[in-house]
């Protein structure tokens, strides 16, 4: 009876891990998506020359490293190339940094020649 209880135990402990990391996955990224469209704008509200859109702009670029970049959407993608626009030097090249991250996610934001 004991050994029983002990497998069964480990067998719980094993399926809340599972549970646990497949929820947290999923959660990360809807999380990080909604924090990616909310400094997205954040960016757009500090346009000119101001350290802090700069530093929202970096924050930018460090939640793309964290993202799959097929959960990023059409509009927040034209979001943040739209951001491209801005007189700010900083926030131009951390938004580069950005849509680099995404990969060829973000091919959009290439300029014709």
């Amino acid at each position: 009876m004991k050994r029983r209880s002990l497998n069964f135990g480990c067998l719980l402990g094993v399926i809340c891990l599972a549970l646990g990391i497949a929820m947290a996955t999923g959660s990360n990224d809807t999380g990080r998506l909604k924090e990616l469209r909310e400094t997205i704008s954040e960016v757009r509200k500090m346009n000119g020359p101001s350290k802090p859109g700069a530093n929202a702009a970096e924050h930018l670029s460090q939640l793309t490293e964290k993202i799959d970049p097929k959960k990023v959407d059409d509009k927040t993608l034209d979001g943040m190339v739209s951001l491209r626009d801005t007189s700010n030097d900083f926030v131009r090249a951390w938004v580069a940094v950005a849509l680099g991250n995404l990969g060829p996610r973000a091919k959009v934001a290439v300029p014709p020649f």
